[in-house]
């Protein structure tokens, strides 16, 4: 249990990094922010990676247990 509850913290550390920065894109003066636009890009790829990997896991568990049920 201890990894889902570390990576359910990182991922809602992200996620709350990803908003705050998606708010500071726009520039109040116009324009765009480029130094919010490289991190939000950062952390949109880190969220990405964290989703792909843990859906892959997720999958494989998914599977090996299905094939226990068969064999039971």
């Amino acid at each position: 249990m201890e990894k889902s509850q570390t990576l359910l913290e990182k991922l809602t550390r992200l996620h709350e990094e990803y908003d705050d920065l998606n708010a500071k894109v726009m520039k109040e003066t116009g324009g765009r922010d480029r130094e919010a636009l490289r991190r939000l890009s950062e952390v949109a790829g880190d969220l990405a990676c964290i989703y792909e990997d843990e859906g892959q896991e997720m999958r494989r568990v998914a599977h090996a247990a299905y094939d226990l049920s068969l064999s039971t």
